[in-house]
């Protein structure tokens, strides 16, 4: 388990800010924003907004959500705030999907081996048979 999945839960239950992220990620205006920034490295409110089908002030509040979530940076340069992609972020949210992943893999794996086993085990260790499990 990495250093960024041990952070989490670990009955894998979804942390505040996990569920920030997909709350976040969750509207296509945000995954604009966002691409936008990983292709031109940093932009302003302004300056997004001018390759975008929505107001400066849409996009404005579109990235407040964004960086509440983590997920970019503001940084104020003179009269602006420049915005960056802030990807630790994302590799944390991307490290707990696979996490969570594996543990249904696991846990769907020991349910196709209780479904096709020939005398799957009953209820308190014994057997569909009537036989005490581990017995005979």
């Amino acid at each position: 388990m990495g250093e960024a999945t041990a952070a989490l839960h670990s009955d894998l239950t979804a942390t505040p800010a996990v569920i920030s992220v997909f709350a976040a990620l969750g509207d296509p205006t945000r995954n604009a924003l966002l691409t936008a920034l990983a292709e031109r490295g940093s932009g302003s409110a302004t300056s997004l907004a001018a390759h975008s089908h929505v107001s400066r002030q849409a996009v404005d509040r579109h990235l407040r959500v964004l960086a509440n979530a983590g997920l970019v940076e503001p940084r104020r340069q003179g009269r602006e705030v420049l915005y960056t992609l802030e990807p630790a972020t994302l590799v944390r949210s991307s490290e707990w999907l696979e996490e969570l992943g594996r543990t249904w893999e696991r846990k769907l794996g020991m349910l196709k081996a209780a479904a096709e086993s020939p005398d799957p085990p009953g209820p308190a260790g014994t057997r569909a048979s009537g036989a005490k499990a581990g017995s005979g």
